[in-house]
């Protein structure tokens, strides 16, 4: 089997490296020229003399030659982007502002950074249209410019400027064999990218003859290499081979034996002969690649780690754990700067572990070699070991997910997930089953919590209040952060980005990534207790959980799904149990088809077949699930709640739908015996988080209610999201029971989101009828959709990025009765990405929310019968298991389908909302009290008078 990430991580910088062998314009290198004392003053600001200014950037653009000359590359971007600065300043489109254009963006061209030089060859390129350049330098900058295009991925537009490209030098120079490869090899890249392997042959074959005819062999290596590639994609083994042996004998005709760029090829070519099974040869080629990333970066490198990292896998693949151990431990040397320690028994500490992926791949190789090495030989006791190694890299990688701060693009990292938490989960339950240490069980419960919602309990840490000297200040910074990374967020989620504007976007993005990451460092130095009540993540402590639940009088119940096995933990107050839950065909089978018929049209559950099916499908994950994990006393036990957790898929149904036993008739009724009454069901994002929400304060009930409901017509409806006409009695059976002058209600054109958005941080609870839409795809594109004719303010969309810059801590509870409020993205690590967490990172304790599309009615009377509960002060997930039985019961055998009220589900926190009294009795109250008080003082005033007439 192919290692597709190792490959893709070499492979894919294969273009880039060629790019910068062959298709670079020669720079023209200045002598080193001693600087003038003053050229740190040039350009500061000052009145704009043309002669003056043009003079200026010049001595800045010498200045960073003799920098490039010394190979002083940030001191000569430095320049060149002033002197840049200068001559646009001036704002003549001439050969100098040119020049810097092309000498700015080539630097970030070598550094990979495709999006930024862009940039600045799209701007050269109008000055050629309108001015134009000598052809030499034209052809140049075009094959600049067609590699930045092949990367970006805009391969149309790549290779319409090679076909141009190739005009330009048939016309006027025909016999340029060098440049004529050079646009076929370029162009063979382009279609390669674009996954057109036969057009990228022909072109790169084309290549490889200009090349040969002039004995180029540099140039000859590193084509070759490249069809060595194309024909490994295309899973040719024996053809990549073939072009890999001509790479290397080109290679060694002009290089030396031990070239970085034979490393390149001999690495490229032992993945081929791993894959094919060939070992021996595979090892060879392998250690020639170590041998010469030895000599050419020295033992500390990144790229000595990545030979060592190589060969550490391939051990691993074939079996041989032993060696596979030894390499990961090296590469672990020349990876961390401090760390020098060969035993494998030792792992860097804490403050050796640089802020690197790469360290966190390297430690996961580790923990898999010595996990596989004690599973193979018996007198090797690693387990342990291996078990603090995956721990080690999970607190790597939680650095950078907590770096992170919304969900946004920066997320992508996690879906290559890094970190196999179910192989951490295995080994903790099978170091507790051997030893019965609670402390392996410990261990599982923070894997748990480490699988789930980190970057959502960093979010809540700054959503917190604090008292806290300078918070103001640190604030008020970090707001203008935050302001500026919801702008870039919006333009993310805007429909039809190109994918050149969305890389460009991501670099801004990362900017203000840094830019807080910087100002964090500053904040930790200057306020320390700030810093750590507002950043710093605390290990979930299991006497505080069950603390918790035991006041509840609650279990935790947490999944972690992996392709084959789901682990479980049970948590009480006194109890933990484990089990894995192994995905068998018959389990994927009901679990698949549970899922299938609830979001199927309710009208098919009236067949018997269907009937049958949900009920059996139903019961058997009650079985797998629930009933194993759960003590045998609690049927009996009316108080017990559950608490769901869950990762991947099961973080997206309700359990409450499950069926306890089978029905003892076959007639079709859809009354049955669901887990919801049984017990209360609430669900957490993760268990650090409930606990931090489970100590927000309950302030009252001031309810804020928006509802779509109305005959007015709306831009959204011709959008074909509908009326929904459902929601004003929905929204009037609210107000029946919340009964405080305080509340506000809107429907028709006031249920807007200039309206939300002005008032929403007013309100205790917040409940939105209204329309929910979500991209599966996009977690920023997922969003809820308001009344729009009347809103000359926004545009009716609110979009998750939008609550990051809401205040709603004083929120205690958002009902988002909305289609799909519930569902989005599943991001690894993290859970569902939806709309509904947005509210959530806003500072919401609670959410009520909706997983699928349910007809607006229904809706109507579960909401309000779940605020008829809540005024009464029933805890939250109490409130609504009673309002859906309620309507269960009160429903026909075939409209009690789970379909139609299970879609809703409570997240987080379950206390009440403890009911205020409303105005008008507040009123009449006061007004009783003013009376009896003045009464009281009339009398007392009239003793005291009698008194004093009588003496």
């Amino acid at each position: 089997m192919k290692d597709i990430h190792l490959r893709s991580l070499y492979f894919s910088h294969v273009l880039s490296f060629t790019f910068l062998v062959l298709c670079t314009a020669c720079q023209q290198e200045s002598s080193h020229q001693p600087l003038p004392q003053n050229i740190n003053e040039i350009g500061q600001d000052k009145p704009i003399d043309t002669i003056l200014t043009l003079d200026e950037a010049q001595l800045l653009y010498e200045g960073g030659e003799a920098f490039l000359a010394s190979n002083k590359r940030d001191s000569s971007l430095y320049y060149h982007e002033k002197a840049l600065v200068l001559r646009e300043k001036v704002g003549r489109n001439n050969r100098e502002l040119f020049d810097s254009y092309i000498k700015v963006g080539r630097f970030y061209l070598q550094d990979f950074k495709y999006d930024v030089a862009d940039k600045y060859y799209e701007k050269a390129q109008l000055i050629i249209r309108n001015f134009g350049v000598p052809v030499d330098d034209e052809i140049n900058f075009l094959l600049d410019l067609t590699s930045i295009k092949t990367n970006l991925k805009d391969i149309p537009t790549a290779i319409a400027i090679l076909n141009r490209l190739l005009n330009i030098v048939l016309v006027h120079r025909p016999n340029d064999k060098l440049t004529l490869g050079k646009i076929y090899h370029s162009t063979g890249n382009a279609y390669y990218t674009d996954s057109q392997f036969e057009k990228a042959i022909l072109n790169c074959t084309k290549a490889a003859a200009y090349f040969g005819e002039i004995q180029d062999y540099m140039r000859l290596g590193v084509m070759f290499s490249t069809l060595g590639v194309i024909y490994s994609a295309m899973d040719e083994n024996k053809n990549a081979i073939i072009n890999y042996r001509k790479a290397i004998q080109n290679h060694l005709k002009w290089s030396e034996p031990e070239s970085n760029q034979l490393a390149i090829v001999y690495l490229q070519k032992a993945f081929v002969h791993q894959e094919i099974g060939q070992f021996d040869s595979a090892q060879y080629y392998l250690q020639w690649n170590l041998r010469i990333r030895r000599k050419v970066y020295g033992e500390k490198d990144p790229n000595t780690f990545g030979a060592k990292f190589s060969l550490g896998k391939f051990y691993t693949s074939i079996g041989c754990y032993d060696s596979a151990v030894k390499y990961s431990q090296e590469s672990l040397i020349s990876l961390v700067k401090d760390f020098n320690d060969h035993n494998i028994r030792s792992n860097p500490i804490a403050g050796q572990t640089e802020l690197n992926t790469d360290l966190v791949l390297g430690l996961v190789t580790k923990a898999n070699a010595l996990k596989n090495l004690s599973e193979h030989d018996l007198k090797k006791d690693y387990f342990d070991l291996s078990l603090n190694t995956y721990l080690l890299a999970d607190s790597v990688f939680t650095i950078f997910r907590r770096n992170q701060r919304y969900d946004d693009p920066q997320l992508r990292e996690l879906e290559m997930n890094y970190l196999p938490y179910h192989q951490m989960m295995e080994l903790t339950f099978s170091l507790h089953k051997k030893s019965g240490n609670i402390y392996y069980l410990k261990k599982a419960i923070e894997i748990m919590e480490q699988s789930r919602a980190v970057l959502l309990e960093s979010a809540l840490n700054r959503a917190r209040q604090y008292d806290t000297t300078g918070a103001n200040t640190f604030n008020t910074d970090e707001n203008t952060l935050i302001k500026q990374r919801s702008e870039i967020l919006h333009q993310l989620s805007m429909i039809n980005i190109s994918e050149k504007r969305l890389d460009s976007l991501r670099e801004e993005l990362l900017s203000v990534d840094n830019s807080f990451s910087e100002w964090k460092k500053v904040i930790e130095k200057s306020n320390p207790n700030y810093f750590n009540l507002k950043y710093n993540q605390k290990t979930v402590n299991l006497e505080e959980i069950q603390s918790l639940l035991k006041d509840r009088n609650s279990i935790l119940l947490e999944f972690l799904w992996s392709d084959k096995n789901i682990y479980a933990l049970a948590i009480g107050g006194d109890t933990i149990k484990t089990k894995i839950i192994q995905q068998t065909d018959s389990f994927k089978v009901a679990y698949n088809n549970f899922v299938a018929q609830l979001q199927a049209s309710p009208d098919e559950s009236i067949k018997q077949e269907n009937f049958d099916q949900y009920t059996y499908n139903a019961n058997v994950l009650y079985q797998e699930l629930i009933n194993d994990l759960l003590p045998s006393n609690l049927d009996s036990n009316e108080d017990i709640s559950l608490i769901i957790s869950a990762t991947g898929p099961m973080a997206s149904i309700p359990f409450e739908a499950l069926v306890t036993q089978m029905p003892q008739s076959n007639d079709v009724n859809y009354k049955l015996p669901y887990l919801i009454h049984r017990y209360p069901i609430s669900y957490a994002y993760s268990t650090g988080i409930l606990l931090k929400q489970s100590k927000s304060e309950r302030d009252g009930n001031k309810l804020l209610a928006l509802g779509f409901a109305g005959n007015g017509s709306s831009r959204v409806q011709r959008n074909n999201l509908s009326n929904l006409p459902g929601t004003e009695k929905e929204i009037n059976s609210i107000r029946q029971v919340m009964k405080n002058n305080t509340n506000k209600y809107y429907l028709e054109s006031e249920a807007s989101e200039t309206t939300f958005k002005k008032q929403a941080a007013d309100f205790d609870i917040i409940h939105l009828a209204i329309h929910g839409v979500a991209d599966s795809t996009n977690a920023l594109k997922s969003k809820l959709v308001f009344r729009s004719e009347a809103d000359t303010i926004e545009d009716s969309n609110l979009y998750a990025h939008e609550l990051y810059t809401l205040n709603l801590n004083k929120l205690d509870l958002a009902v988002l009765s909305a289609c799909e409020s519930g569902i989005g993205k599943q991001q690894a690590g993290e859970g569902v990405m939806s709309i509904a967490r947005g509210f959530a990172y806003a500072g919401c304790p609670s959410l009520v929310i909706s997983l699928w599309k349910i007809d607006d009615r229904t809706s109507a009377q579960v909401m309000g019968n779940f605020y008829k509960y809540i005024s009464a002060g029933d805890y939250l997930d109490f409130a609504l298991a009673a309002s859906k039985s309620e309507y269960i019961r009160g429903a026909s055998e075939f409209n009690s389908h789970p379909a139609y009220w299970a879609a809703f589900l409570q997240i987080g926190d379950t206390r009440g909302i403890e009911a205020k009294m409303s105005n008008s009795k507040l009123s009449t109250l006061a007004f009783i009290i003013l009376s009896i008080a003045s009464l009281l003082i009339f009398f007392r005033w009239i003793r005291i008078s009698r008194a004093r007439m009588l003496d």
